[in-house]
């Protein structure tokens, strides 16, 4: 072996090195953008979802056709409050954020919040030439319930805390759609 094939062997192990941390820097920097968009919008969805709270407490699912959803200001949060969902969904589903990091930020309640607006989901579609409106909202929803049933560790990790409680995740029901 001569020193041109040492030379040669150099630049490759060189190169991978390289290669090896464009690509954990790469994967830092897009969970650091998903963690950030979130926070981005985190304020605003939570005020949203406070208001929508006061007309349907408890988790309570969103009928259209129930009186409360009558209120106009009710259904512009709850409209503004679908678009935030889509437009992170949107990202995250071209693979702009990181899924991961958001289920772990965000996933078990954005799951319920679909749960609960789908009857609205549905409506929306009916009345609109749009036939997949909130598509990528519902199919994010979909991706983390397939997601927490097949790695319920990795999505939702014991911690000190639910290990010190005894607090076991009931994966199935939590997030069954």
């Amino acid at each position: 072996m001569g020193t041109q094939d040492i030379g040669v062997i150099a630049a490759l192990v060189t190169a991978v090195v390289a290669l090896v941390a464009l690509i954990k820097d790469h994967k830092r920097r897009r969970a650091q953008a998903t963690h950030e968009v979130y926070i981005s919008i985190s304020k605003e969805a939570n005020k949203l979802r406070n208001y929508i709270n006061l007309f349907f407490p408890n988790e309570e699912v969103i009928e259209p056709n129930d009186s409360r959803y009558n209120n106009k200001e009710l259904q512009l949060k709850i409209s503004r409050l679908l678009a935030l969902y889509e437009q992170i969904s949107v990202g995250i589903n071209l693979n702009i954020w990181d899924l991961g990091v958001f289920m772990r930020i965000a996933g078990r309640s954005s799951i319920n919040w679909y749960k609960r607006l789908k009857p609205v989901i549905e409506k929306v579609r009916e009345e609109s030439d749009w036939k997949t409106v909130y598509g990528d909202f519902e199919e994010l929803s979909n991706k983390m319930v397939e997601k927490y049933e097949k790695h319920p560790r990795k999505y939702a990790p014991q911690t000190k805390y639910t290990k010190k409680r005894g607090i076991k995740h009931n994966l199935k029901q939590e997030v069954a759609l």
